[in-house]
């Protein structure tokens, strides 16, 4: 059988969704197991957001006891091991490197649910006031295998099910520490997943979130018009502890959080950020005073409402630091007065979901033809130890841009006379009707109706220079026109506009488009033709009479 192989290579102990599994040899150690194993579950509550997973290595760590036990959780633990190895025998070909193998249970467990009729192992038991539970469990099967064990959790009453949401918790034997040692005494750390995890969306103009995947590389937008986005995160439940602390053999107090920041930034540099509109926490929006209050905790880069000085070599987006000091109430008064402060004063906060409105706008600094993200991450410090979160790379909203098209102005059929000086209007068909651009300064752009050529005077003119070089920047995807409104000097201007379209990579110089002018043909005297006959009559004529003339004066001098 598959399995009877591959246990010879590996054998794991996983916990979803912190997978990082304890992995060795199998039956190397076997001389020296015992035939039962000690299980101790200790269930935290995690609304913090660690920088990087804690890993299970199945023995206690220290880093796990800064978060606080969940009690009243009850645990039953099933013995699933025939049902987990026949279901994940048909995931594997019998020919997979260790390293496959491993790998590939990972996977499985994420997905792998207990079977009706499991058999439970031991009776349930509910989790202390430390959040902690003990097993006692069979290490192997009467026919040698080792066992898997899945622990099925149920949260008591009175607690929101959704907000303390645990993940399952899948053993599966033998514990193995990296230097081969066998675990008899094996410790696990299931995580509750809390209501509200860090989001950030992309709005449209409605303000609802846009998920779709953009169809062209990047949502395009045009120079000037507002971006919304919506960042939201649970704030921790503990944000307003303040806890007594042993210092030199005296007794002091800090505030459990010493730090809390909101950061948001884009990917690229020459982007507006035009404030936060809004924030909304519990689902209720803060205005006025209860927002003057809110705010009143939080070191911020501007004011609320207020747009910030723009700067195009920086990156655009925001930070509110929360008014929270790593320092006791003796090592320096004033700081923790100011801690105790903000911590209180957010308390009434604690466990509901903030969200944070805000808007971004390209200018005419904006990298055209570029992807551009926006990334938001909260920033904390618990009980001494940093816990932050950055929205991650797969969960970010979907990235946006701003698209243009490059042109050639160059005489008919001769691609290399360049010609510098024609002047070009850009417009468009939107809703049935035809507009011309408007670019002011800055580049941000306005659309204006009209019905007679004559009116685009008012348009914004693109010249052509610098060897017949034209470009426009600052679209959003889409099809245009390009309406001459004067030929450069001896050209006649075309009958027709050029039709030209703005896409992902259409700035690309593979993209430039060549705008043909004619010549007029100049004013050079004609040749042939029925003008030249007046000139010949009177020519003749004169000749005629001059001949005359002459004869008349040989015959008198005769």
């Amino acid at each position: 059988m598959k399995r009877k192989v591959l246990s010879l290579l590996t054998a794991a102990l996983c916990l979803v969704p912190f997978a990082t599994g304890l992995f060795g040899m199998g039956e190397s150690a076997s001389a020296a197991e015992a035939a039962k194993v000690t299980v101790t579950l200790h269930k935290k509550k995690m609304d913090e957001f660690p920088t990087n997973p804690i890993p299970n290595n199945g023995e206690e760590d220290a880093d796990w006891e800064r978060f606080e036990g969940l009690p009243g959780v009850t645990f039953e633990p099933f013995d699933v091991t025939s049902d987990f190895y026949a279901k994940f025998d048909d995931e594997l070909t019998g020919s997979e490197t260790p390293a496959q193998y491993q790998a590939a249970m990972k996977n499985f467990m994420k997905t792998y649910q207990l079977p009706s009729g499991a058999t439970s192992a031991a009776s349930p038991d509910v989790t202390d006031s430390n959040g902690d539970v003990t097993f006692q469990l069979d290490r192997r099967a009467a026919d040698g295998t080792y066992k898997v064990y899945y622990f099925e959790e149920t949260i008591p009453s009175g607690i929101d099910a959704e907000k303390h949401q645990g993940h399952p918790v899948i053993l599966v034997l033998p514990a193995v520490t990296e230097d081969g040692t066998v675990l008899d005494d094996i410790h696990l750390y299931p995580k509750n997943k809390m209501d509200g995890e860090l989001k950030k969306e992309l709005l449209d103009e409605d303000g609802n979130p846009i998920v779709t995947p953009a169809p062209d590389d990047y949502y395009s937008y045009e120079i000037g018009k507002k971006i919304s986005y919506r960042a939201a995160f649970t704030i921790p439940s503990q944000i307003g502890e303040v806890v007594e602390k042993t210092v030199s053999g005296s007794k002091t107090k800090q505030t459990r959080y010493a730090k809390l920041s909101f950061e948001d930034q884009v990917s690229q540099k020459g982007v507006l950020f035009e404030g936060i509109s809004k924030i909304v926490i519990g689902g209720q929006e803060l205005k006025d005073a209860k927002l003057a209050e809110f705010m009143a905790n939080f070191n911020a880069d501007y004011k609320i409402n207020d747009l910030p000085n723009y700067d195009k070599d920086k990156f655009a987006g925001f930070k509110l630091s929360a008014k929270l000091h790593n320092v006791t109430e003796k090592a320096d008064p004033t700081k923790y007065a100011e801690s105790a402060k903000t911590a209180a004063a957010l308390a009434e906060y604690g466990g509901k979901t903030i969200e944070i409105y805000y808007a971004i706008s390209f200018t005419k600094d904006t990298p055209v033809d570029q992807q551009i993200d926006n990334s938001f991450g909260v920033f904390m410090n618990r009980d001494g130890k940093d816990d932050n979160k950055v929205v991650d790379s797969d969960d970010l909203p979907p990235s946006v841009g701003t698209g243009g098209r490059k042109f050639v102005k160059h005489e008919e059929n001769k691609d290399d006379k360049k010609l510098d000086g024609a002047e070009f209007a850009v417009t468009r068909v939107k809703d049935g009707k035809t507009q011309y651009l408007v670019q002011s300064a800055d580049k941000k752009n306005t659309w204006t109706e009209y019905t007679n050529k004559s009116e685009l005077s008012a348009a914004t003119k693109f010249v052509s220079k610098n060897g017949g070089a034209v470009e426009v920047t600052g679209l959003e995807f889409g099809d245009y026109k390009l309406v001459e409104t004067k030929a450069p000097n001896g050209f006649l201007l075309p009958d027709t506009p050029f039709n030209f379209t703005v896409s992902s990579g259409s700035y690309g110089a593979t993209s430039i488009m060549p705008l043909p002018n004619v010549s007029n043909g100049g004013f050079l005297p004609s040749t042939g033709g029925a003008g030249i006959i007046a000139f010949l009559v009177v020519g003749l004529s004169l000749m005629g009479i001059a001949i005359f003339k002459y004869r008349r004066l040989q015959d008198q001098a005769i």
